[in-house]
C-alpha cells in the first residue's frame, strides 16, 4: 500500500493526527555531523510532500516542547522556509502566517454565523484515596516496576503498553484492576503449565517460546491510544517478562495477593472515586434524568462499565445497553479545545481566509 502511495502524484494530501510524524535531530560524534532520526510516518509524509501540490497537516495535540521535533515537523511543509530554527520561529510567530492556522472551539461558527459548539461548564470533582486504596495503589505500582521492567526493542513496546494498561486500570476503578490482575495471573499459570508439560530436555526452549506467545504485533511507533482494546488486554494479561519458572511462580503469587487486596476493597464498599461520582450526580442540575427524558454520557473503559452503571442507577438514572459505537473509549473521552492546521500550497503563500475552519478528530 505504501509503495502505491509513494508512486502517485497528488493534488492534495491531508494528514490527520499529524503530530505523530516525528523526527528528532541529534549530533552523531562518530560521523561528526547532525543526523535526523525519523519515524516511518515522518518518512512517508516527507516523501508525499515532494509529490503533492498542497499539504495539510492537522492535529489537536500541543507540541511536546522539543524544539528539534517541532522544527523538523514544520520542514515537512517547506524545507527551505523552515531550514533554520530562527527562521521557522519567525514564520510560525506571525499573526498572518500563511502556513499556520489555529482555531479555538469557541471561535468556530456554522454557515449562519452561530456558534458551532455550545458553551461548556467544566467542574473538577476531586477526591482523596482512602488509606487501603492508597496502599493498593503503591503495591500495584511496585509490582509494575518489579515484574514489568522497561525494555528496549520490539518487546519493549509491548512491555510499555502492558505497564500503561495496568496503570490505567488502576486509575479507572477497583473492579478494573482486580479483573486485569486476575486475568494476568491466569494467563501466566497457563504458560507455566505448558512449560511443565514439556519433556525436561525441551523445557528451556518452551520457556523461551511462551515468553512471546501472546506478544502483540505492535507498530514500533504505536502509542497507547493507537492500540485496540484487544491488544491492550493481550499486553496486560499475556506478556511474560520473567525468564524462569520460579520467576513466573513468584509473579503469580504477587498477582494473587494484589487481586485479593482489590477484592477486599470492593467488598468493603469503600471506593472513593465511585463515591465522588455519586455526589456529582446527586447535585447535578440535569433534572431530566429523574423522569427519563435526559441522557447522561459517561466515558469509561469496558472494565469499569459495571461500576459506573451501579452509581448512575443509585442516582436515579437508567443505564441503557452499552454502546458499541466507540470501541476505544479512552480516546473518545478526550475533548480538544482547539485544533491546529499547517498548510502548504503550490501557489505563493497567502493568509488563509478568516472564515475558514479546521478540526481534527482525536
Amino acid at each position: 500500500m505504501r509503495a502505491g502511495l509513494e508512486r502517485a502524484d497528488w493534488d492534495l494530501v491531508i494528514v490527520d493526527e499529524a503530530h505523530k510524524c516525528s523526527a528528532v535531530s541529534r549530533w552523531d560524534p562518530a560521523e561528526e555531523r547532525e543526523k535526523v532520526d525519523k519515524t516511518r510516518r515522518y518518512g512517508l509524509v516527507e516523501h508525499l510532500s515532494g509529490r503533492t501540490e498542497r499539504l495539510l497537516l492537522m492535529t489537536a495535540t500541543p507540541h511536546s516542547g522539543d524544539p528539534s521535533r517541532f522544527f523538523n515537523f514544520l520542514r515537512l511543509l517547506d524545507p527551505d522556509q523552515f531550514a533554520e530554527d530562527d527562521l521557522a520561529a519567525q514564520q510560525i510567530g506571525r499573526d498572518d502566517s500563511p502556513y499556520f492556522l489555529r482555531r479555538q472551539k469557541e471561535d468556530l461558527k456554522d454557515e449562519h454565523g452561530a456558534d458551532l459548539f455550545v458553551p461548556r461548564e467544566v467542574k473538577l470533582q476531586s477526591f482523596a484515596l482512602s488509606q487501603p486504596e492508597l496502599e493498593l495503589y503503591h503495591a500495584v505500582t511496585d509490582y509494575i516496576q518489579e515484574f514489568l521492567n522497561a525494555q528496549g526493542g520490539r518487546r519493549g513496546n509491548a512491555v510499555a503498553l502492558a505497564r500503561t494498561v495496568l496503570q490505567r486500570r488502576l486509575a479507572s476503578s477497583l473492579g478494573a484492576i482486580r479483573s486485569s490482575l486476575e486475568k494476568r495471573a491466569g494467563r501466566i499459570r497457563e504458560k507455566i503449565a505448558i512449560v511443565e508439560a514439556a519433556p525436561p530436555a525441551e523445557r528451556a526452549a518452551k520457556l523461551a517460546e511462551v515468553g512471546v506467545l501472546d506478544l502483540p504485533e505492535l507498530d514500533p511507533e504505536q502509542g497507547f491510544e493507537d492500540a485496540t482494546e484487544e491488544e491492550q488486554e493481550d499486553a496486560a494479561a499475556g506478556l511474560v517478562v520473567a525468564d524462569t519458572l520460579d520467576g513466573m511462580r513468584v509473579e503469580v503469587e504477587a498477582l494473587v495477593r494484589l487481586a485479593a487486596h482489590a477484592e477486599r476493597m470492593i467488598a468493603s464498599g469503600e471506593e472513593r472515586k465511585l463515591g465522588a461520582l455519586r455526589k456529582c450526580l446527586e447535585r447535578s442540575e440535569l433534572r431530566e434524568l429523574e423522569d427519563g427524558r435526559g441522557r447522561l454520557l459517561i466515558f469509561t473503559s469496558t472494565a469499569t462499565r459495571s461500576t459506573t452503571s451501579s452509581a448512575t442507577s443509585e442516582a436515579g438514572a437508567t443505564a441503557p445497553a452499552p454502546s458499541t459505537a466507540a470501541t476505544r473509549p479512552e480516546r473518545a473521552s478526550r475533548s480538544s479545545r482547539s485544533s491546529t492546521s499547517l498548510a502548504r500550497s503550490a501557489s505563493p503563500p497567502r493568509p488563509l481566509a478568516r472564515g475558514s475552519t479546521s478540526s481534527s478528530a482525536t
